[in-house]
């Protein structure tokens, strides 16, 4: 039981009104709910096959660039931040 979703159970009951409407709009609902429990089933197992991105740090950050472009950048901003 442990790693399975829960299973709900969902209950129409037609008070008034032609009943192959109603029939009809059980069906679609149904699909709905059972589609939408497989794709999330199906993103669930896609998600744990995924290799997520690392995070990069400041200083590796840093020490990619050299020092001339993070001076460059340096007064670029310098410039835009007086006018």
């Amino acid at each position: 039981m442990a790693g399975e979703s829960p299973t709900y159970v969902v209950q129409f009951v037609l008070l008034a009104g032609p009943v192959r409407r109603f029939k009809r709009l059980v069906e679609h609902l149904s699909s709905i709910l059972q589609s939408s429990t497989q794709q999330r089933a199906e993103r669930a197992q896609q998600a744990a096959l995924m290799v997520r991105p690392r995070r990069l740090s400041d200083s590796s950050v840093s020490s990619a660039c050299s020092d001339t472009e993070s001076n460059a950048s340096m007064n670029i901003l310098g410039r835009t931040g007086v006018s």
